[in-house]
C-alpha cells in the first residue's frame, strides 16, 4: 500500500515538472505568434502564370500593368489605337465610380458646414468628392460625349452608364446645370473667391444640393449590382476561353507557335466606309476557310478570333492562330508569313488590310498570359453588341478534341519554365544530363500529342462512317415508301 503511494506521488512529480518545462521552452513561441497575430497579414504571392491561365483569371497586378502596355505599344495592332484613350476613360470612370460608392456605403454625409478659427462658415468635402466632380467638368463631359460617338454599337460598363445618364443632366437648363460653377469655384478658385462664392445664405443650400446628388449617384449605383456582375461574367466567359484554350496548347502541344493578326478596312485610303456586319461575317467565313484549306494539317493547331468595332472602322477582327514549329523546316513561321499574303490577296477587293505578328510560344506562359489579358481587357469595360446578339468571339476545337471542364492544372509547369535556364547554367556535366532530359520530355510530349492526335481522328472517322450509313438507311426507307 506504502509503496503504490509512493509511486503515484513520483508519477505525479514527474508529470507536473514535464509540464512545467514544455510551457516555459514554448512561451517564447506563442509570444512571438501573439505579437505576430494582431499584425497586417503576410501578403500572399499571385499564383503562377500556368495558374492564372489555366482558370482565366490573371492577377489585380497583371492586369494594371497591361494597361499600361497597352498605352505604350498599342496592342501590337494599329485598330487598337482608337480604343485606348476611350476605353481607357471608360474604365478611370468606372473605377472611381466604384471607389466613391465604396467610401460613401462607409461615411453617408458627403459634404458638411464648418467654421474656421475666424467663424467663417465654409463647405468641408469628404475624400471620395474631389474625383467624383471632377468627371462632371466640362471636358470630362465632351470626352464622354466622344466616347458614346466612338461606340455606337457598344454595351458599356453600368456604372459608366450612371454617369452618362447624370452628365447628360449637367447641360444648360437642366437640374444639375450646377455642377460646373461648383467645381470651379470650390476646387480651383483661391480661397477668398470661394469664400465669397460660398456666403452664409447659400451655403447650406448648396450643401443640400450636393448631398442630393451623392445619394442619387450611390443608390442608383449600389441597385446596379447584378447587372455589374453579369457585365463581368460576360467578359469573364470570353476571357476563360481564350486562355482555356492557350494553356491547352502550350501544355500539351509540341513547340507551339503563336501569331497575332489584325482584319480592318484602313480608313486612312479615300472612298473606304466603315465595315458592316454583313461584310465582317462574310470575311471571316473566308479567313477559317482559307486558314484550313492552305495551312498543313501537321502543323495546324487552330484558331481564337474576337469581334471588334468602332465608328470609324467599322467591324474588324483580332484574331490569334496557333501553329506548330519544327526545328528544321521551321514550318510555323513560313507559314505565318503565307497566311498573311494570302488574306490580304483574297480580301483585296474588299479593301480590307491585314497586318499581325507572331512568336514561338513553348513554355512561354507568362507572355501568353499578358498578351491574352492585353486583348480580353477591353470586354470588362466596353463591348460590342452584335445585331440580333450574334457571336463576337470564335474559337475552334483542339486537334486532339474538346477540353475537359474540370481543370486540373499542373502548377509546377510554369517553375519548371522558368528555371529552366538555371538548371542549364551548371557545370558542363550537369549541364548535358539536363539538356538530355529536357530532349527526352520533348520526345515524350511530340509521341503523347500524335498518339492523342490518331485516337481522335479516329473516332471522327468512326463518327463519320456512322453517321453515312444512318443516312444511306434513310435514303432507302424512304424509296421503299415510295
Amino acid at each position: 500500500m506504502v509503496l503504490t503511494f509512493y509511486v503515484w506521488g513520483w508519477y505525479l512529480f514527474v508529470l507536473e515538472s514535464t509540464r512545467y518545462h514544455l510551457s516555459t521552452a514554448l512561451m517564447p513561441t506563442i509570444a512571438k505568434s501573439a505579437k505576430r497575430f494582431p499584425g497586417r497579414p503576410k501578403r500572399v504571392s499571385p499564383p503562377d502564370p500556368a495558374y492564372q491561365l489555366k482558370h482565366g483569371r490573371p492577377s489585380e497586378e497583371l492586369q494594371a500593368l497591361a494597361w499600361r502596355m497597352l498605352f505604350q505599344s498599342s496592342a501590337g495592332l494599329p485598330p487598337y489605337e482608337l480604343h485606348l484613350e476611350s476605353v481607357g476613360f471608360i474604365r478611370y470612370v468606372s473605377l472611381e465610380m466604384e471607389k466613391f460608392v465604396r467610401n460613401y456605403g462607409r461615411r453617408p454625409i458627403a459634404f458638411s458646414v464648418i467654421s474656421d478659427n475666424l467663424g467663417r462658415l465654409t463647405l468641408f468635402a469628404e475624400s471620395p468628392c474631389p474625383e467624383i466632380f471632377e468627371l462632371f467638368c466640362e471636358q470630362a463631359i465632351k470626352q464622354a460625349a466622344a466616347v458614346v460617338l466612338h461606340f455606337p454599337e457598344h454595351k458599356f460598363h453600368p456604372l459608366f452608364g450612371v454617369y452618362l445618364d447624370l452628365a447628360l443632366r449637367r447641360q444648360p437648363g437642366r437640374e444639375y446645370d450646377w455642377i460646373g460653377r461648383f467645381y470651379d469655384y470650390f476646387f480651383r478658385r483661391p480661397l477668398p473667391e470661394k469664400l465669397a462664392f460660398f456666403n452664409a445664405p447659400h451655403i447650406f443650400y448648396y450643401k443640400e444640393k450636393l448631398n442630393a446628388l451623392c445619394e442619387e449617384l450611390y443608390r442608383r449605383s449600389r441597385a446596379l449590382g447584378e447587372g455589374i456582375k453579369s457585365f463581368r461574367r460576360t467578359a469573364q466567359e470570353t476571357r476563360l476561353s481564350l486562355m482555356r484554350y492557350n494553356e491547352h496548347l502550350l501544355e500539351n502541344a509540341p513547340k507551339p507557335y503563336i501569331g497575332r493578326f489584325a482584319v480592318y478596312r484602313p480608313s486612312r485610303l479615300t472612298g473606304n466606309k466603315p465595315v458592316t456586319h454583313e461584310e465582317i461575317q462574310r470575311l471571316r467565313r473566308i479567313i477559317i476557310k482559307t486558314l484550313k484549306s492552305d495551312t498543313p494539317n501537321e502543323i495546324y493547331l487552330g484558331y481564337s478570333i474576337l469581334l471588334r468595332h468602332n465608328a470609324q472602322y467599322g467591324y474588324w477582327l483580332d484574331i490569334f492562330v496557333y501553329f506548330r514549329n519544327d526545328d528544321l523546316l521551321r514550318w510555323a513561321d513560313k507559314s505565318m508569313q503565307n497566311l498573311l499574303y494570302t488574306w490580304r490577296s483574297r480580301m483585296e477587293d474588299d479593301k480590307v488590310d491585314c497586318v499581325g505578328y507572331w512568336m514561338p510560344a513553348e513554355e512561354q506562359y507568362d507572355k501568353v498570359l499578358a498578351l491574352t489579358t492585353m486583348a480580353t481587357e477591353f470586354d470588362f469595360y466596353c463591348r460590342v453588341v452584335s445585331p440580333e446578339k450574334a457571336r463576337s468571339f470564335w474559337c475552334s476545337q483542339s486537334p486532339i478534341g474538346r477540353l475537359s471542364k474540370r481543370t486540373h492544372v499542373r502548377k509546377r509547369s510554369a517553375k519548371n519554365a522558368k528555371s529552366r535556364d538555371a538548371k542549364l547554367s551548371l557545370d558542363p556535366l550537369t549541364r548535358f544530363f539536363q539538356e538530355e532530359n529536357l530532349q527526352k520530355q520533348a520526345e515524350l510530349k511530340l509521341y503523347r500529342w500524335e498518339w492523342r492526335l490518331q485516337k481522335h481522328r479516329k473516332l471522327l472517322s468512326d463518327r463519320r462512317i456512322k453517321a453515312a450509313l444512318k443516312r444511306k438507311r434513310g435514303k432507302e426507307r424512304d424509296v421503299d415508301r415510295s
